[in-house]
């Protein structure tokens, strides 16, 4: 009621201030007009210039004979124009007498000024239900700040704010702060349906935590990086399929801890104008470079070596002559040799120029020089040991082969050719079985410019002694005759059955040869008698 009083003060000044000339007319009613029951009021000058009227059941504005009036019925709760016939348009112009709308304010200023002394000034935004009204929002100032709101309230906790073009909405704010694009339903702080510029020459995404900066997306105009500035942070990329990383330029992943790159199928690195992969990691863990379909861990596929490009090529960053290429069947260093080091030390040298190896040798002088401890059953300069039978070492110094458990083989095509057998150190050429007693056994024939055969038995210049029973020739061609072969000497059979010795042998026939000596000698002393007999017969 009293805005109502308000109001109809407003018209009362506006009559005042336009009549022609201000009359005041009172009219106590009539029985026979419904209206006029009570009696009616009129302001102003009737009936061609504005009036105002006021009867028991409204309050009217008209401005001479036109046929819409403003009406405020406080017992209908109608407030608008009403045209002629009383029927209400329900709109209301301010700066125009033809409103399209509601409220239809035409100004070629400021539209509107809202002020209040109140803190909170706003204009409430609802509807009716069931003959209440239920306010959803406001626009205005909350809390006597210098911010605007434009938001929900009233006890309507799960409403949404759009924002609306074109009769649809594009954006949506939920009561629990997720602010949608392109989505009503926001699942997160903000969640955008469809795609995200930033068109600025440079710019950053920035996440931070307590007003730090823990992470960003920084984009500098050429580059785009994506940093984790936490301590023990990570970077993840997770997809269900394919995780590709793509890009012109460089893609740089800065992290102070991890970076973590996930997909279920293949993770692919693409760079170039052409949109080429140039890495792929595969679903099985392998790694391939210049190739989509790797099948061990890591997998190059380049071009071949020729000094000056390669499949793989490995630089030092303060020495950019030493470079070390490497293809299908290729280690080629560049200037100083190739050193294979442990713990920054160089154990394998090859050597510029000529390609000598040196295991434990920077420097070395023939095509593989080992440098290492000497043997000591346990270790070695080199030290080879099969993966099967982990007992079976053997161990090489600069004078010793020394193989451990089952002695020493020297094969030629995986058969044993020479053998140095565990225990006395017994020889075997050919042949693994060495007899026992034996030093040497070669099952095979032999062919040698010198051999030299030391005997520790006496040598048979005991034939020539005084003393030496010589058999007479009788006796041993009746041997001959009985045994077939010499005195002392093997038959075939024997040595067929066990080879000779021959060292033996050499002391046997070197006593034979004395003995064949002696008889010589013994014949020629008998046929210089004869001659001299013969001699002295002839003289007769």
């Amino acid at each position: 009621m009293k805005r109502i009083q308000i109001f109809v003060f407003f018209l009362f000044t506006i009559a005042i201030a336009q009549a022609q000339a201000p009359q005041l007319k009172v009219n106590q009613g009539s029985n026979n007009n419904a209206a006029q029951q009570g009696g009616y009021v009129w302001i102003g000058s009737y009936p061609n210039s504005f009036y105002l009227s006021l009867d028991r059941n409204s309050l009217q504005a008209r401005n001479g004979n036109t046929s819409n009036r403003f009406l405020i019925n406080p017992y209908g709760g109608d407030v608008g124009l009403v045209d002629n016939s009383t029927n209400l348009i329900g709109k209301v112009g301010i700066g125009t007498n033809a409103p399209s709308a509601k409220l239809h304010v035409a100004s070629r200023s400021e539209v509107a000024v809202f002020e209040s002394s109140n803190p909170d000034n706003f204009i409430g935004i609802g509807n009716t239900v069931n003959g209440t009204f239920k306010r959803k929002g406001y626009l205005g100032i909350y809390s006597g700040n210098d911010d605007i709101d434009v938001g929900t309230g009233y006890g309507n906790v799960t409403g949404k704010l759009h924002l609306v073009t074109a009769s649809s909405p594009k954006a949506t704010l939920l009561y629990n702060g997720n602010f949608g694009i392109g989505t009503q339903t926001p699942s997160n702080k903000l969640d955008v349906k469809g795609n995200i510029a930033l068109s600025s020459g440079t710019g950053r995404i920035e996440f931070k935590e307590s007003g730090t900066m823990k992470s960003r997306i920084n984009w500098s105009g050429t580059n785009l990086s994506i940093e984790n500035k936490e301590t023990n942070g990570s970077i993840i990329l997770d997809a269900r399929n394919d995780v590709v990383l793509d890009a012109v330029d460089d893609i740089f992943l800065n992290a102070s801890n991890d970076i973590f790159m996930e997909a279920v199928d293949d993770l692919i690195f693409r760079t170039g104008t052409s949109n080429s992969n140039r890495m792929i990691i595969n679903q099985n863990g392998n790694v391939g470079i210049g190739t989509q379909s790797p099948t061990t861990e890591l997998q190059i596929v380049g071009s071949e070596n020729n000094g000056t490009t390669a499949a793989l090529r490995i630089q030092t960053a303060t020495n950019t002559g030493q470079s070390m290429y490497i293809d299908g069947n290729e280690i080629d260093a560049i200037k100083d040799g190739l050193n294979l080091n442990h713990n920054s030390s160089e154990k394998v040298t090859i050597a510029a120029g000529g390609g000598n190896v040196g295991v434990g040798t920077t420097n070395p002088t023939a095509k593989l020089q080992i440098v290492g401890e000497e043997n000591n059953g346990t270790t070695a300069a080199l030290r080879i040991q099969t993966a099967t039978n982990t007992g079976q070492s053997m161990y090489i110094d600069g004078n010793e082969i020394d193989a451990i458990k089952n002695g020493l083989n020297l094969n030629y095509n995986s058969s044993e050719k020479v053998t140095i057998a565990v225990g006395g150190g017994n020889v075997g050429i050919g042949t693994e079985n060495i007899p026992a007693g034996y030093k040497l056994a070669v099952d095979g024939n032999m062919m040698a410019e010198r051999v030299r055969v030391q005997l520790s038995q006496n040598w048979p210049d005991y034939v020539f002694a005084d003393d030496y029973a010589l058999m007479p020739l009788e006796e041993l061609q009746a041997s001959i005759a009985a045994n077939r072969h010499l005195p002392n000497i093997p038959a075939a059979e024997v040595m067929e059955q066990n080879g000779q010795d021959l060292g033996a042998m050499q002391v046997k026939m070197m006593e034979k040869i004395e003995e064949l000596t002696l008889y010589i000698i013994e014949l020629n002393d008998r046929i210089k008698t004869l001659e001299e007999e013969n001699e002295e017969l002839s003289k007769n």
